[in-house]
Order: C-alpha cells, then sequence, then structure tokens
C-alpha cells in the first residue's frame, strides 16, 4: 500500500516538474524538498522496517543502524548537491531533514503500534465459538502450483469450523502462552534452538522437539484471527484423537480428487530419491511404455 502512494505521488510530481537539468531540478523549492525528501524515505523506509522488527525481538544493533541512517542522512544532502550544485542550498535543506526524521518515526510508530494490536487479539476459550486447522508451518496458499495428497487433504480441510472444547481451549491455552513468551521476549528460546557451525561461520534456527507447528483460524462473535501456533506433541495428539472422529475430515481424506486426463506423474519415492534420478534415456524409454 505505501509503495503505491510513493508510486502515485512520483507520477504526479514527474507530470509537474519542469526540467530534470542541474539547476532546475524543480520548478520550486517545495518540490525540491518534497523530491529530496522521497528520495531518501525510499531508502530509509527498508531501514525502519528491520528496525522495527529487531525492537519487537530485543536484538537491536544499534551501532549498525546509526551507520544505516547516517546513510540516509549521505543520500538527502548528495541529492541537494547534485541537483542544484549549489553547497550554499545544503544549510536551507537542513531543515526538510527533521521531516526525514518524523517521518521514520511516524513509521516506526506505526509498526509498534500495529503489532500491539495483533498481540492485544488473544480471545479466551468462551469467546471462541470455532477454529480451523492446518497443519505445518505454511499456508497451501504459499506453496507450489500443484498439490501432493497431504497439501490436497489439507486445503479441502481448512475451513471445517471445530467447536469441540477441548480442541478450543487447547488453541486458545497455546495462544496465550505464545504470546506470554513473544512479550517476555523468550519466545525464540522456548520454541526453537539456535544452532552454529564455527568452521563455516554459519548460523541456523531449527525447531525445537515436543511441539508440532499448526496454522489456526480463530473465530469470535467479532471477528477472524489466523495465527501460527507451536502446539506440545500431548495437545497435538489429544487434536488429532478428536478430529479423527470428525466424519467432515476422514471423508476428506477417503475422498480422492478427480483425475486428470492426458497427465501423469513420475516420482521417486523414498528418503534419499534425489540419490537414485534417472537419466533422461531412461526416461524416455519409461514414458514410451505409458505412450
Amino acid at each position: 500500500m505505501l509503495a503505491l502512494v510513493y508510486f502515485c505521488i512520483g507520477a504526479w510530481l514527474f507530470y509537474r516538474r519542469r526540467s530534470e537539468i542541474a539547476g532546475m531540478s524543480a520548478p520550486n523549492r517545495i518540490f525540491q524538498h518534497i523530491y529530496r525528501i522521497l528520495v531518501t524515505m525510499i531508502y530509509c523506509i527498508f531501514i525502519t522496517g528491520v528496525l522495527a522488527n529487531d525492537l519487537e525481538e530485543n536484538c537491536a544493533d544499534w551501532f549498525g543502524y546509526v551507520i544505516l541512517y547516517l546513510i540516509g542522512v549521505l543520500i538527502y544532502f548528495t541529492y541537494e548537491l547534485i541537483t542544484t550544485r549549489k553547497l550554499r542550498n545544503l544549510l536551507t535543506a537542513l531543515p526538510g531533514l527533521g521531516i526525514v526524521v518524523l517521518l521514520n518515526g511516524a513509521l516506526l510508530l506505526g509498526m509498534h503500534l500495529s503489532v500491539q494490536h495483533l498481540l492485544s487479539l488473544h480471545p479466551s476459550a468462551s469467546e471462541i465459538e470455532s477454529v480451523s486447522i492446518e497443519e505445518g508451518e505454511y499456508s497451501d496458499d504459499q506453496l507450489e502450483s500443484y498439490y501432493d495428497y497431504m497439501s490436497y487433504v489439507t486445503n479441502a480441510t481448512r475451513n471445517i469450523e471445530i467447536t469441540d472444547p477441548t480442541v478450543i481451549s487447547i488453541i486458545a491455552d497455546t495462544l496465550t502462552e505464545k504470546l506470554e513468551t513473544w512479550a517476555s521476549g523468550d519466545y525464540f528460546d522456548t520454541y526453537y534452538n539456535y544452532v552454529s557451525n564455527y568452521q563455516s561461520n554459519y548460523a541456523y534456527v531449527e525447531s525445537k522437539c515436543g511441539y508440532e507447528s499448526l496454522i489456526v483460524t480463530i473465530r469470535t462473535a467479532s471477528a477472524e484471527i489466523k495465527r501460527y501456533l507451536r502446539v506440545s506433541d500431548a495437545n497435538f495428539e489429544q487434536i488429532m484423537e478428536i478430529l479423527e472422529n470428525d466424519t467432515r475430515i476422514t471423508d476428506a481424506w477417503k475422498t480422492l480428487p478427480d483425475a486428470v486426463d492426458d497427465t501423469i506423474l513420475l516420482e521417486n519415492s523414498g528418503y534419499y530419491a534425489y540419490e537414485d534420478e534417472i537419466t533422461e534415456e531412461q526416461l524416455e524409454a519409461l514414458l514410451a511404455c505409458y505412450q
């Protein structure tokens, strides 16, 4: 949305301009200030976005951000110097830098308030009317253009409304636990391990054992929210036992999709299938058997 606003403003300013040559970089000083601020904000918006995320996770590297914002200041004054070729104009451009600071502050505050609003959405079990559950870390609408069988069933059951009180209670308690660990800064330490390889200078994050990943849609009388939750193994097994007795879900598992005529899918099965890839000649011979 913000990119669209920038595009519209930029298109209007481009239409209003008189010349791009130095000395006439804008039709007047007001437009010159606007151009300079927009160019700087295009850079700063990415820095501020990352800073907002790091502040929420309590891991901001302030020295690094000071350097990045100083680069933004350099961009601000360099634009003025290139477009006007007058050193004295740097002083007149100085007040506009305050507007850049205010815009970044407003952007940072807006992101923080948005996060706080999302964190405030934690309905109790008594407020939840129904839930829908997808197993996994990513929603199927984020995956490839084709479905395997598991993805097909997940897509078929993702909107089934579950009203079982035990399932709702588990989801409500898990959501509360997640929000509490996030607010205390213990979220990643609770659910993930940081793995470092000092020889290759490489680090990554892996999920801790004892939890299963679920994407849950929670419905109340006034809202519908979608959350990614890490559910304990014990709670996950309890949820699965209840869902196995839901005929709407079991029917989805038993109902196969319609076949698509004139298509075939060949796949090497097995965990180490990539080690046994067939050659192009073997593939052509195999396809000839089906023609």
